[in-house]
């Protein structure tokens, strides 16, 4: 059940981006930072974990974990694609763009949250973010019949600074200082708090001009936006079907939580206005779900409960 942090998180994220609309200058300061903060949040997401329970849970998920990966990488951003654009073909691109993203950095901290299998939604940024600089590019290629032009080498280099350095300085710390972990998670929900926030500050203080010009766009990015939302969270609902909640709970915070930041920034750099703004405006979606999360989290729990009473 929802309680008053994650009020507290939703009101500062929505804040913030009304924040940035209005005064675009307020998320000025954050911008050369969005990376690190990014980077900050899967450390902090890091560190209770061992690198030996994420080996551990690899092995243990097997050919599932590959499965989940073929259908976020591959399958769903094509269904997505040709859905929209048979009915809404002017964001049919966005769809393949935002579809096709690896699991975001911020997942592990809702995971967190209420109680998934963390160690898996890492492993889904982790491997995800490894493969999508192959795998969007030739779905784009194939499916939409257009060439991203941006280097692959620039794209794995920002994924590898955002996954890889998090995760070896988690390593590194838990190793030097086994004591430091304990010390910093248990401040880590206010720092992650302030990492969200600058993000999107950040993030909407650049499209605050577009948005105030395209008014009538927005309001169709935004129900795109919540469109694909519910069908990734669906789609991670469905193939979760029969799993342990924890389990479940993962599936959905793999699929839907997505790396709507990292789309923005290659997105502005070959597609037109819309793409973007759709990957901006999925922020609202991401950080709402953790009303959903809470809610489908107390269904799984209750009907656990309900199982054992039987």
């Amino acid at each position: 059940m929802i309680n008053a942090r994650d009020l507290i998180l939703l009101g500062l994220i929505l804040s913030a981006m009304l924040i940035a609309v209005i005064w675009p200058q307020a998320g000025n300061p954050f911008r050369p930072f969005t990376t690190f903060f990014m980077m900050g949040l899967l450390f902090l997401s890091f560190l209770p974990i061992s690198m030996e329970s994420i080996v551990r849970t690899a092995l243990h998920m097997g050919l599932r974990l590959i499965g989940w990966l073929l259908l976020k990488l591959v399958l769903l951003p094509v269904a997505l694609f040709f859905l929209f654009r048979a009915v809404y073909p002017d964001y049919a691109m966005a769809a393949l763009l935002l579809g096709g993203a690896s699991t975001g950095v911020v997942a592990p901290f809702f995971s967190s949250l209420v109680g998934a299998n963390t160690a898996l939604v890492v492993l889904m940024v982790t491997a995800g973010s490894v493969l999508v600089p192959f795998t969007l590019p030739v779905l784009v290629r194939v499916a939409a019949g257009q060439t991203i032009d941006i280097s692959f080498a620039a794209m794995a280099l920002i994924l590898a600074q955002v996954v890889f350095v998090p995760l070896a300085a988690a390593e590194v710390l838990r190793c030097a200082f086994p004591a430091a972990p304990e010390r910093i998670s248990a401040r880590s929900y206010s720092i992650s708090v302030f990492f969200c926030v600058a993000i999107v500050l950040a993030v909407f203080s650049k499209y605050s001009g577009h948005i105030h010009r395209n008014p009538s766009m927005v309001v169709d990015a935004l129900l795109v936006a919540l469109l694909l939302s519910l069908l990734l969270f669906a789609a991670g609902m469905l193939i979760s079907l029969g799993e342990c909640p924890a389990d479940r709970l993962a599936a959905v915070i793999s699929l839907g939580l997505i790396n709507n930041i990292l789309v923005v920034v290659f997105s502005s750099e070959f597609c037109g206005p819309i793409e973007p703004l759709v990957s901006a405006i999925y922020c609202i979606p991401f950080f709402c779900s953790i009303v959903f999360l809470r809610g489908y989290a107390g269904w799984l729990a209750g009907g656990v409960t309900g199982l054992r009473r039987k």
